[in-house]
């Protein structure tokens, strides 16, 4: 900010006027206002101030010792020292006139107690911020948690394994074939006779549940001619049992069947 006002045109141009603290007091009161500071003073190449806070204190030298970097060297820099409003955090810096001559130096301060108290509420919003996130991490990790041990049924890894590995047993125990298909119709389950009737591969399922291993088409067709031909066997038997059971009904069939029969 002290570099910022320092390279102002109005700033500049005051140090070539006979009275030049009327045209920089306004200006540093209107900067300190603006920037929260606790104050801005613009003192002269002999370190003499023509803007400060306390207008009684114009006209006087500057103090706290650490003019010399901005007047004899031309760095803007930023020092601690103790002023007339106690130890501050100032940043200096140069004035100068068209030539490039130091005419000036600009000195900008906060308060160290100020600067604490500053950093206090930052810091107290970071803590709020920072809990603030920690808590919801945790909601966030016991909901998740509750939501996947209710998903597994609350069975811990290893038991989920030993579940596993006995469903695989039981499996590969039963001699008829097994074929479980999800709503998408994919083969999601079948054993090794299964695999046999539907003439694949066991690697290709690697039997497991939810592998997604959809079975081939003609597989697919095989299987469904073997149950309509079933269907069609079931059928026929029961219409000849229906018939035979009205036959028998009809006491002149149930006499014919008998003497049919040897009865």
């Amino acid at each position: 900010m002290a570099k910022t006002l320092a390279h102002m045109p109005s700033v500049q141009k005051a140090f070539e006027t006979d009275d030049p603290s009327r045209t920089l007091q306004p200006i540093a009161e209107n900067a300190r206002k603006q920037s929260g500071a606790q104050y801005i003073v613009i003192g002269s190449a002999d370190a003499i101030r023509y803007a400060h806070p306390d207008p009684g204190k114009i006209g006087k030298p500057m103090v706290g010792g650490d003019n010399r970097r901005a007047l004899e060297k031309g760095e803007a820099y930023v020092s601690e020292a103790v002023g007339t409003l106690g130890p501050a955090i100032r940043g200096k810096a140069p004035i100068h006139n068209e030539n490039g001559e130091i005419v000036g130096i600009i000195s900008v301060g906060f308060l160290i107690e100020n600067i604490q108290d500053i950093v206090y509420q930052y810091q107290s919003k970071f803590i709020f911020l920072l809990g603030f996130v920690v808590l919801m991490g945790i909601l966030g990790a016991v909901y998740i948690s509750r939501n996947v041990k209710k998903s597994i049924f609350g069975l811990e890894p290893y038991e989920i394994n030993q579940l596993y590995t006995e469903k695989q047993a039981i499996t590969e125990s039963v001699h008829e074939a097994l074929i479980a298909i999800n709503k998408h119709e994919e083969i999601t389950l079948l054993n090794r006779k299964a695999c046999e009737l539907l003439r694949v591969e066991s690697r290709q399922t690697d039997f497991r549940a939810s592998s997604g291993y959809a079975a081939p088409r003609s597989a697919e067709n095989e299987n469904g001619a073997k149950r309509s031909g079933i269907n069609d066997r079931k059928r026929r038997i029961n219409r000849q049992q229906s018939a035979d059971f009205r036959k028998r009904k009809n006491p002149r069939r149930r006499c014919e069947l008998q003497e049919k029969d040897g009865y």
